[in-house]
């Protein structure tokens, strides 16, 4: 009975820790998928640039803030 309230309580590896390191398990799963469906959609957005001007010029225009030589830019603000 000792060695069993010894194991469950005051142990290293008691009932307590075992859970939260289960949790702790849980969450990184979580992100490790989330940070793989980003790499996935982002290896889609590299290759659309990769393959089509079209794309290029959106991404610069969003992201740089580029422009055309007779154009202006107006940037709003919600």
């Amino acid at each position: 009975m000792i060695f069993l309230a010894w194991m469950t309580f005051f142990d290293q590896y008691d009932l307590k820790s075992i859970f939260k390191y289960r949790s702790e398990l849980k969450e990184i799963e979580a992100s490790k998928k989330y940070y793989q469906q980003e790499i996935q959609s982002l290896e889609k957005e590299v290759e659309s640039l990769e393959s089509d001007q079209k794309a290029i010029e959106k991404f610069a225009r969003e992201k740089y803030l580029m422009k055309r030589e007779n154009e202006e830019i107006f940037i709003l603000e919600e």
